[in-house]
């Protein structure tokens, strides 16, 4: 990987970063766009630039635990020792009994077992997404399925997604969603040499603006957004 192609994607992980904080704190550093029309999105775009399927299955597992779920377990750990500390001082528990579904399961279904970690719920996830995606796409290698019509199908994916929004208050149903959503702008990223990565980081801005507009013209989209990102916060 070039240094150029790197600093690229360090400036869109920084550009995430702000606008997903800025989202939290119910602001937009970008007044021209709402909180979480685009923020989300991009990390599972800059996570598509840097996929990599050379790896068998199970070594590309074993090495998103290593970078993905490790790190976020160990955070969860921290959080529901602080947890444990102030509940005597709030009079309150900030989360979920503690439990192993709780504090195992739960973090793939919502993310939502603790309060202080709810904001980390994108991790899980992201290791979810990509598991699948890679699956997917090692079969789409096996059948030489060309990349037009993997294209329309992850487009499918999402726009079913889109549609069934108002089912993601199921909390089983949230992560299938959540799932067929991602893997359009993960693929987006994804199948392309090195110096074609890089005219489309430059471009990625660009496109990632210009999908927000859908939020103001279709009711279902904005209120799948509106939804999964309230509930995620």
């Amino acid at each position: 990987m070039t240094k150029i192609f790197n600093n690229k994607i360090n400036l869109l992980k920084a550009l995430a970063i702000l606008t997903v904080v800025s989202g939290h704190l119910e602001f937009s550093i970008i007044p021209m766009f709402p909180p979480y029309s685009f923020q989300i999105i991009l990390f599972f775009f800059i996570a598509g630039m840097l996929f990599n399927e050379k790896y068998s299955f199970f070594e590309y597992i074993k090495r998103r635990i290593k970078s993905l779920m490790i790190p976020y377990f160990l955070y969860e750990l921290v959080y529901l020792g602080i947890t444990f500390l102030i509940t005597p001082l709030t009079g309150k528990f900030w989360g979920f009994t503690p439990s192993f579904k709780n504090e195992l399961l739960i973090p793939f279904v919502t993310g939502h077992q603790l309060d202080l970690i709810s904001p980390l719920w994108f991790v899980p996830q992201l290791f979810i997404s990509l598991i699948i995606f890679y699956w997917i796409i090692k079969l789409f290698n096996k059948i030489n399925l060309t990349s037009v019509l993997r294209f329309i199908i992850f487009l499918i994916f999402a726009l079913v997604s889109i549609q069934m929004g108002k089912f993601a208050e199921n909390i089983y149903i949230l992560p299938v969603l959540r799932t067929l959503f991602s893997l359009l702008f993960i693929s987006i990223a994804t199948p392309t040499p090195i110096t074609i990565k890089i005219i489309t980081t430059i471009k990625a801005i660009t496109f990632l603006f210009i999908f927000h507009l859908p939020f103001y013209l279709h009711p279902h989209f904005l209120y799948f957004y509106h939804l999964e990102f309230t509930l995620c916060q």
